[in-house]
């Protein structure tokens, strides 16, 4: 294969080509004044001329590298207004490369110059079909003729049965063979013979030969007789390549047998019907019935009434004279209706999984026995006492130190029953909450559900109601830590959901700027005073407040707080962050007691701040 660049302008082709080797590098250069682009394979730099790109040419094909100028890539299916790639020029720290495609159209509008590439395939010289038949010589091309034929007739003879409508194709296809093995051009693959069934579409398949014998003058019954061994013969080819010429004739009085009714026939008058299509009446010989083998043999099977709908089971007459039978093929059973199988059994079968349901359905109704009637489950049956029962709104729990987020069972089972999970405790959006089967931690969700009277349970209480398959009271698991109760002086089932809006009514309440960093969300304690009855908080430098009055209460950071040290020193009382926990827990703020108060002894603040550098001697 070769590659060949060819300079195009605007208005197409002028025919100036470059033809580029196997393999090899090119530069792509252009002189001022010059008509057209010049390629070289020596990396020279003359005066004015300029060094556009360089050409790469191997076994995978050619590769473009700007230099000097900018090249515009488009495909052979890019149309003239659809933008094309843009290969930018070379600089010291980049430079851009692109493999380029047949047919791939090259602009370079520093020069306003356009390169398409294109590829010439290698040549191939191969012997034409036309000089091989006039190479063959004339005698020996009709001894090819003549043995094809006499191959072809022996063919036909073999084939008695079946027509192969592929004949003549196939025999063009066999001359054409021969001649290209006398000639020794390029062999052509070999035509397979293919073998045709012709049958109607609309006429019911038989696989066995079918005899109908007449109605008798003076009976009307119907018999059937083994025809003859020439008559066999002659019906032999007509069982799969057509249909019958003539259907048989139903009296008025018969029923047509269906898949969902049955038969009643009283008279059957059934026509003579011939294998050929022909309308002349052949009676069927009263030869004796000779034993018939299998379907090479031409089994006879004698059919007493056809249909034109789809076939039920069919019932065949055992020859009269002990003659043996080949077996046949069971038919498929008919597809019943779903207003005969209503009409057929009436027993209503209930099923609990849909698997039993699927393997009733594909099965007979008849043969299913009649469930009992459906009992309630475990999982929906209440084990527990009434009593116990909790009625009221649906639960919307928090958690706070609790385990049970974790398990996922007994959370699916809260949520099955209607339970809600919130993350924070908000008025009026939270009625229980969850917390450790533990001592109590000091937590902002335990004030909160303190101040607003929420019910306060363990984990037991879930974890009992997910066994128990519904919500329990709440009062019975209340959390109990008479230790804990005992040296923070507080009873809970005292204050247990009982609402705290007048804790600190009137008051403000005051925070340092070290304790209001302490808590992880300010906001939120806020909101908490507030709603314990507090006019409103603030936070500012102890050296900035100036006045308190009874009314004021001052929280801070113990006693490295420095905000706290500058309030004592001007002799505001001071309250520790417990004060505010412990006053929720007990349900009452005791200004005037000493338990949280902060004590810094002033000797060691006094001489703290009068200690300087010490004199010279």
């Amino acid at each position: 294969m070769a590659w060949t660049l060819v300079e195009a302008d605007e208005e197409g082709l002028d025919g100036h080509q470059f033809k580029l080797q196997t393999q090899g590098l090119y530069y792509l250069t252009y002189r001022a004044g010059e008509q057209h682009l010049a390629l070289s394979d020596v990396d020279e730099s003359p005066i004015g001329l300029q060094k556009l790109g360089c050409i790469t040419v191997g076994p995978w094909g050619v590769k473009l590298k700007a230099l000097d100028a900018e090249f515009g890539i488009s495909s052979a299916h890019t149309g003239p207004t659809e933008p094309s790639y843009l290969l930018n020029t070379s600089t010291s720290e980049s430079s851009e490369i692109i493999l380029l495609r047949k047919d791939d159209k090259v602009c370079v509008p520093r020069v306003n110059k356009r390169l398409i590439l294109k590829h010439n395939s290698a040549e191939v010289q191969v012997n034409s079909s036309v000089a091989a038949d006039a190479e063959v010589p004339e005698s020996e091309k009709h001894q090819v003729d003549s043995e094809l034929l006499r191959h072809l007739e022996q063919d036909e003879a073999s084939d008695t049965q079946d027509e192969d409508l592929d004949q003549p194709q196939m025999a063009v296809a066999a001359t054409h063979s021969k001649k290209a093995e006398v000639s020794r051009t390029t062999p052509t693959a070999s035509v397979p013979r293919t073998q045709v069934v012709q049958e109607t579409p609309a006429v019911d398949r038989v696989l066995a030969e079918v005899v109908v014998s007449s109605k008798k003058d003076d009976e009307g019954s119907t018999t059937g007789e083994t025809p003859s061994a020439e008559d066999t013969a002659i019906r032999s080819t007509e069982l799969f390549s057509a249909a019958l010429s003539e259907p048989s004739k139903i009296t008025e009085n018969e029923t047509i047998e269906g898949p969902d009714m049955t038969t009643e026939t009283s008279q059957i008058a059934p026509k003579d019907v011939t294998p050929t299509g022909d309308e002349e009446s052949n009676e069927l010989s009263a030869a004796s019935p000779k034993p018939q083998k299998a379907r090479s043999k031409k089994v006879t099977v004698q059919i007493q009434k056809r249909s034109s709908r789809k076939r039920g089971s069919q019932e065949l007459d055992a020859p009269s004279n002990g003659s043996a039978m080949t077996p046949t093929r069971p038919p498929k059973r008919p597809r019943r209706s779903n207003a005969a199988s209503q009409a057929e059994d009436t027993t209503e079968v209930e099923t609990s999984t849909r698997k039993s349901a699927m393997s009733t359905r594909k099965g007979r109704l008849s043969n299913v026995q009649p469930s009992p009637s459906p009992q309630p489950s475990n999982d929906t049956r209440q084990s527990f006492d009434p009593e116990d029962q909790w009625v009221g709104p649906k639960p919307v729990v928090a958690f706070s130190n609790s385990a049970m987020p974790e398990q996922a069972a007994i959370m699916k089972f809260f949520k099955n029953q209607g339970g809600t999970k919130v993350e924070s405790i908000k008025e009026g959006e939270c009625n229980i909450l969850c917390v450790r089967d533990a001592p109590l931690r000091k937590s902002t969700k335990l004030l909160m559900a303190l101040v607003l009277g929420i019910q306060i349970v363990t984990d037991k209480w879930l974890s009992d109601s997910a066994k128990q398959k519904g919500f329990l009271v709440q009062h019975k698991y209340m959390p109990s830590n008479p230790e804990q109760e005992r040296d923070w002086k507080f009873s809970l089932e005292r204050i247990w959901a009982q609402k705290q809006p007048d804790l600190f009514k009137g008051f403000t309440i005051y925070f340092t700027p070290a304790l209001k960093q302490h808590y992880d969300s300010f906001r939120e304690i806020e909101n908490l005073c507030k709603l314990a009855g507090a006019r409103r908080t603030m936070s500012k430098l102890g050296r900035e407040f100036m006045v308190a009055d009874e009314q004021t209460i001052l929280l801070g950071l113990e006693e490295k707080d420095p905000d706290c040290k500058v309030l004592v020193e001007k002799g505001f009382k001071c309250f520790s962050k417990d004060f505010l926990t412990m006053s929720i827990m007990r349900a009452q703020a005791d200004i005037d007691s000493d338990e949280f108060r902060i004590k810094i002894d002033t000797v060691t603040a006094t001489e703290s701040k009068r200690k300087g550098r010490p004199r010279k001697s």
